[in-house]
């Protein structure tokens, strides 16, 4: 990714910020759910929503993931 993109990014999202309480909700899903690896990755993700109050993601695959309330996946070409 250059960092023309990445300024076409910044503009069309909103960037989230550390916070905290983030840490605590990551180790809550991973023990929760027994996640590692990607999944723990993931996790870390909803996490980071979670806290910031997001409900939408971007995503390029639609699958469903193993976290409760999950956010709610927005495929490429769908409206935001």
């Amino acid at each position: 990714m250059t960092a023309g993109e990445v300024r076409v990014l910044r503009d069309l999202f909103r960037i989230l910020e550390g916070k905290p309480g983030i840490a605590q909700a990551w180790e809550k899903l991973v023990s929760h759910h027994l996640l590692s690896g990607k999944q723990a990755h993931d996790a870390h993700l909803v996490a980071v929503m979670n806290v910031h109050g997001v409900r939408r993601i971007l995503t390029f695959n639609g699958a469903s993931r193993r976290v409760e309330n999950p956010p709610q996946p927005v495929e490429k070409g769908q409206a935001a």
